[in-house]
């Protein structure tokens, strides 16, 4: 293994009934690293984050984080308190709420479940992270207008913002 990785695959297969998405792959990335993976449809590239922010988990393969974080056994909810997170292509946010509102919106709901409700973080220390989620975007202000009436570029950012805050 790599030990400057910040993200490191080996050997990872994903099938998606008998179609091949991933196939032995090997993939590393090195702490502040950027890295474009591109390719045509069907190549792969979503089943690779799919994997890495654990929605998916592979047929084989290992995929660890930062310098022994074994991911595969984790859940999603689990990765993203890491900090691991993807946004998707299509923002989902709440149009007649500000920026702010939708990111403390994702913050609530990171689980479903009773459990988290009944452990809810401090309510500074969650204003605290929205700053400096909005901060990193550069959007901050809780008396923005309603994302709605905002360009679509901007929706983009702030839907980046929701899951830097995460």
């Amino acid at each position: 293994m790599n030990t400057g990785s910040i993200i490191y695959l080996e050997d990872v297969t994903v099938n998606y009934d008998g179609f091949q998405a991933l196939s032995h792959l090997n993939f590393f990335m090195d702490r502040r690293e950027l890295r474009v993976v591109i390719g045509p449809n069907g190549a792969g590239k979503t089943t690779l984050l799919d994997v890495v922010s654990g929605r998916v988990k592979p047929e084989t393969g290992r995929v660890i984080f930062g310098h022994e974080t074994d991911l595969l056994p984790l859940r999603e909810n689990d990765i993203a308190r890491l900090g691991v997170g993807r946004k998707f292509q299509t923002p989902s946010v709440f149009v007649n709420l500000t920026v702010w509102d939708n990111v403390e919106l994702s913050l609530r709901r990171s689980s479903k479940g009773v459990f988290a409700a009944l452990r809810r973080r401090d309510p500074e220390e969650e204003r605290e992270r929205i700053a400096r989620a909005l901060e990193t975007v550069q959007r901050c202000s809780s008396r923005s207008p309603p994302i709605g009436r905002s360009s679509s570029s901007s929706t983009t950012w702030r839907s980046s913002g929701r899951s830097l805050a995460r």
